[in-house]
């Protein structure tokens, strides 16, 4: 028995449809406020974690902190393929190449950020070790991916 599944042209036009440009039109200040807010809630966060790394998920778990100089390193790491990401959703947003996809692309990546997270305080059993501002960090996550929820859904009405 063959289970090649072969997915009809009809069937792809579907899934990579473009969003309607009216519609696209009608709700693109939101999408782009809310892009906006997404940056500038990660730009905050990328501050804070430079200036005070103890608070950092990651160092929670360990005995001693993590080098300051390697925890800049990895924020402008991380930084960089956000903004990366950032230009890829802004251009299909503007462009309206395959923007359905890649909003989706990017709530999986977010999505699996958080999951992480958890899996990482589950492992350790470090939810006691949890402070304030560590819950702080990890809410940012959340308030970025209801954002970006709250965008796929007005791309889908």
């Amino acid at each position: 028995m063959n289970d090649e599944r072969i997915v009809t042209a009809e069937e792809m036009s579907a899934l990579f449809s473009p969003v309607p440009q009216e519609h696209l039109e009608a709700i693109r200040p939101r999408i782009f406020k809310r892009c906006t807010l997404i940056v500038l809630i990660f730009t905050i966060r990328a501050v804070a974690v430079t200036y005070y790394p103890e608070y950092l998920l990651l160092n929670l778990f360990h005995e001693r902190l993590s080098d300051p100089d390697a925890v800049l390193n990895l924020t402008q790491v991380r930084l960089t393929i956000a903004f990366f990401c950032s230009i890829i959703y802004l251009y299909s947003f503007f462009k309206n190449l395959h923007f359905r996809l890649v909003n989706a692309a990017v709530l999986i990546v977010m999505c699996s950020l958080i999951w992480s997270d958890f899996e990482s305080l589950l492992a350790l059993h470090s939810f006691s070790d949890l402070t304030l501002p560590s819950l702080g960090f990890m809410a940012i996550r959340f308030v970025a991916v209801g954002l970006l929820v709250r965008n796929y859904q007005d791309l889908n009405r």
